[in-house]
């Protein structure tokens, strides 16, 4: 795919996450969510430790510190995130779950391009009804940090299963 293509999917992506309404995620789904984070979580092989975001930014840049720091030190390193919608525990477990499974594994790096092909991996582990939870934090944020230049002020869920297509061809 052409570099152009690949900006006009992003774009299209973060104008998507803007301008769609907010999600507020129905309890089942996220207990749902909670049973197959929880799943995949006991399957990260090294310790997670975190670190707290009222204390400390993201603590890597690029999936290569994030590999550097993990065969150093033998852990994953994480930043532990408040979340109003699926609370703290279970948003940093996603968080790490992400981050092994989405980064680590097949060496997807950060950035738009490199969350589409973690989405790709996670459409294999998850259940279609929480995918969007998925799909909203992990593609749509960052093609919206990508696009804009910053990160979404707060948090923010939408339910765009819609877009799934226009990430696969990222």
């Amino acid at each position: 795919m052409m570099r152009n293509e690949r900006q006009e999917a992003i774009r299209q992506l973060a104008l998507a996450y803007r301008d769609s309404e907010v999600w507020h995620i129905p309890q089942e789904v996220k207990e749902n969510f909670r049973d197959q984070v929880e799943f995949w979580f006991k399957k990260i092989p090294k310790p997670v430790r975190y670190l707290c975001d009222l204390k400390e930014g993201q603590p890597f840049e690029s999936v290569p510190q994030m590999r550097s720091h993990l065969e150093v030190s033998g852990e994953l390193l994480m930043l532990s995130e408040a979340s109003h919608e699926l609370g703290r525990e279970l948003y940093t477990k996603h968080r790490a779950v992400h981050d092994w499974f989405g980064h680590i594994v097949p060496n997807n790096q950060f950035g738009g391009v490199g969350e589409a092909h973690a989405f790709k991996v996670h459409a294999t582990q998850y259940s279609a009804d929480v995918l969007p939870i998925v799909f909203s934090d992990v593609v749509l944020a960052n093609a919206y940090w990508e696009h804009v230049g910053s990160p979404w002020e707060g948090e923010r869920f939408v339910n765009r299963a819609d877009l799934y297509p226009l990430a696969g061809i990222l």
